[in-house]
């Protein structure tokens, strides 16, 4: 994984620890697939919590000058915000549990962050 990809990854996720995200993890997955060097994954308990969440993201990437799209902006289920090699999915809680998603990529690294309080 390259500098500039650590830096963003390190940003996003203090963004999301500074907004009290849920379980966040990062996950170590180029070696397995060609979509991204990284996905990071929170939680948000509430629709207005996910919301905020992606809002938090988003103003990150924007002040690091990242290309990047937002699929489910709307959706109180999951957001997914693909800024390349650094992928991020924001889910409720009922959908995380739902999809599994570290299961998923489970033979790759996976960092998890403890909440700031």
């Amino acid at each position: 994984m390259n500098e500039n990809i650590g830096k963003i990854q390190e940003e996003i996720v203090g963004a999301l620890l500074d907004k009290k995200a849920l379980d966040v993890v990062s996950m170590e997955v180029g070696a397995v697939t060609p979509l991204a060097d990284v996905f990071i994954v929170a939680s948000g308990n509430s629709d207005v919590h996910m919301s905020a969440l992606v809002n938090a993201v988003t103003d990150c990437l924007d002040r690091l000058r990242a290309d990047y799209r937002v699929e489910g902006a709307m959706s109180s289920q999951w957001t997914l915000i693909d800024a390349g090699d650094v992928v991020i999915h924001i889910f409720s809680v009922k959908a995380r549990e739902f999809y599994k998603v570290e299961r998923l990529w489970g033979d790759v690294p996976i960092q998890r962050y403890e909440s700031r309080d």
